[in-house]
């Protein structure tokens, strides 16, 4: 979130970077079709329960459709 970069509060970790879980290119269009949980690959599920958004995933896809389509 932007107004988070700019908080004063987390100048300390600016350049601390976490790895995350790796998508492969079939739970990615997967998750781009939109699907929800029931029809994701149980390696997607189990990334995306890792992460603490598996209840986004009916709408995950469509917010990273416009990150992919902006090439960020």
């Amino acid at each position: 979130m932007v107004c988070q970069k700019v908080c004063p509060a987390n100048k300390p970790f600016r350049k601390e970077v976490v790895e995350g879980p790796v998508f492969s290119e079939t739970e990615t269009a997967a998750i781009l079709q939109g699907n929800p949980r029931d029809l994701l690959p149980p390696g997607a599920v189990q990334k995306l329960e890792g992460l603490d958004m598996i209840e986004y995933a009916n709408v995950l896809g469509r917010n990273l459709d416009v990150l992919v389509k902006k090439k960020v």
